[in-house]
């Protein structure tokens, strides 16, 4: 699943001469450029010209006219008596420039990769030997966090955040037939209708990037009035995509038509392994972030919907042929782990830590919780073990501090 472009698409202005086009520009939410795809003459002759997202040469020749016909060489320096020059200097005059209040002057992409790097900082990913339950050994892949043995220390230990083993084969076999139960969900037949309508294939179609229209349906959440909590989102989203494709590529379970070609798939298979879902991880890690910043903001049970949001895309994956129900157990328990992971990174505190135990997972079904938040405590194959400590990084308490702005 991809996430906010950062306005990029703002650019497709330039194709249309009498800017119709450009209104594709809108289609960048997060970024400053994406509102200029309004006018295809605009972007062609303006600011995305000049950040050259759109090549005009016509462009550059025009500011070399402009630069000499107004003698802009003979400008002298900006004084440095505020501003940006300002914090320059009184930073740098006592020997810190490390200051999270300086994002607000990076562009969207910059901003990002800074906050990736802190929020990542403490996560590695391994793997391990374990005694399953049945007996013999397996190797489980685990998401874990260094924890620094004592304050300023500088030392650490790795805690594992989620362990996860892998299904024995047979057991992901019989997980076949749950997946073409659910295929008469694809299109149904409404109660003394005549026309078939579609129940679940426009959803899995659309849900093939990532939920925001619905998340919006749920809360009142806008790109124009909550920036920063896109960016929030983006960020969490990002770092689950990359640990759920880690825990596949450890995993390495076929994709239900692999099993068997009888499933059908309505949409192509990701070429990508199967468990954990990374719909089910990167929804409910959206989840989990949007309904902790957002508590007490809005209706009560916007959180319980917001789960329920995530409990469906999932679902829908089974439904289309490209998930098995399990894959959707380990990817809501990765999601929620690395949802309040997210959390923490941002404001500091404990997380649980989880361990999937892989051949509990064979014969399960995928049914809603009745409670959105430990939810994952009613399937068998989950087990909630300990809690690690996670600290807050300036970075990343700056962000949230920001979007939580949003919501005042």
């Amino acid at each position: 699943m991809s996430f906010l472009s950062s306005g990029s698409s703002g650019s497709s202005g330039s194709s249309g001469s009498s800017g119709s086009s450009g209104s594709s520009g809108s289609s960048g939410s997060s970024g400053s450029s994406g509102s200029s795809g309004s006018s295809g003459i605009w972007a062609f002759n303006g600011i995305p010209a000049y950040a050259v997202d759109v090549v005009n040469p016509m462009l550059v020749d025009s500011l070399l006219a402009n630069e000499r016909a107004l003698r802009l060489s003979d400008m002298g320096a900006w004084a440095n008596s505020g501003g940006w020059l300002k914090d320059y200097d009184a930073e740098y005059n006592k020997g810190n420039i490390e200051k999270a209040a300086f994002l607000k002057r990076d562009q969207a992409a910059a901003r990002l990769a800074v906050l990736a790097s802190e929020l990542g900082a403490p996560l590695i990913f391994d793997t391990r030997a374990i005694a399953p339950s049945t007996g013999g050994t397996q190797t489980a892949a685990s998401l874990n966090v260094l924890v620094e043995t004592a304050k300023d220390s500088k030392t650490y230990v790795s805690t594992p955040l989620v362990q996860i083993s892998p299904p024995k084969p047979d057991e992901v076999r019989k997980q076949i037939q749950q997946v073409k139960a659910k295929m008469g969900d694809r299109v149904a037949q409404p109660a003394g209708g005549d026309m078939p309508y579609s129940n679940r294939w426009s959803e899995i179609i659309v849900q093939a990037s990532p939920p925001l229209a619905f998340l919006s349906q749920i809360t009142p959440l806008r790109p124009d009035r909550h920036p920063k909590t896109f960016e929030l989102l983006h960020l969490a989203q990002m770092l689950a995509m990359g640990v759920v494709m880690r825990f596949k590529h450890s995993l390495a379970v076929p994709r239900p038509h692999e099993m068997d070609p009888s499933v059908a798939p309505i949409i192509q298979t990701p070429g990508h392994f199967s468990l954990p879902s990374g719909h089910a991880t990167e929804t409910y890690t959206l989840a989990h972030v949007l309904s902790a910043l957002i508590d007490g903001k809005i209706g009560s049970q916007a959180k319980q919907k917001l789960y329920s949001l995530a409990f469906r895309v999932a679902e829908n994956r089974v439904v289309a042929g490209v998930h098995y129900p399990i894959d959707s157990i380990a990817g809501m328990t990765l999601g929620q782990a690395i949802g309040k992971y997210v959390v923490s990174r941002c404001t500091g505190g404990d997380v649980p830590t989880y361990v999937v135990d892989g051949e509990k997972l064979g014969t399960a079904g995928f049914e809603e919780p009745m409670d959105a938040e430990v939810g994952v405590g009613c399937f068998t194959s989950f087990q909630q073990t300990s809690k690690v400590t996670v600290v807050a990084a300036k970075q990343t308490e700056w962000l949230w501090t920001e979007a939580l702005k949003e919501w005042d």
